[in-house]
């Protein structure tokens, strides 16, 4: 989920208004993918670059973002891919996604949320 926190309580004629407040109500957002090219620069612009904490994202994406468990995905995510890049001796913007996707499978790391049948969101 996100993790936003409303700046202050507004009254405006009457309403209260959240200012700051993101939409998702107290149960936040469900998990989501992030993409590969998130961590990596553009082709061109640098070469065998990661960047796990300071990630393209909108600063409400960021939010969910900056949490540590993102942190320890994309990281593990970049490692893997540093050693596959290293082994084909490529940049890591060449690194295929399948060969990373099934490495990272295989070291056990969650690619795609499978939420359990029957259990409470």
């Amino acid at each position: 989920g996100t993790d936003v926190h409303e700046i202050q309580r507004i009254v405006r004629d009457g309403v209260v208004t959240r200012e700051g407040k993101v939409a998702g109500g107290r149960g936040g957002f469900g998990p989501y993918q992030i993409g590969y090219g998130a961590i990596v620069p553009k082709q061109g612009e640098c070469a065998n670059l990661f960047v796990t904490f300071a990630l393209s994202a909108s600063h409400t994406a960021f939010a969910s973002i900056r949490m540590e468990p993102v942190f320890m995905v994309t990281s593990q995510s970049a490692a893997t891919a540093a050693c596959l890049a290293i082994d084909e001796q490529i940049p890591v913007q060449d690194v295929p996604y399948e060969q990373l996707q099934t490495r990272l499978l295989a070291d056990g790391q969650v690619l795609q949320w499978e939420p359990i049948s029957g259990a409470d969101d």
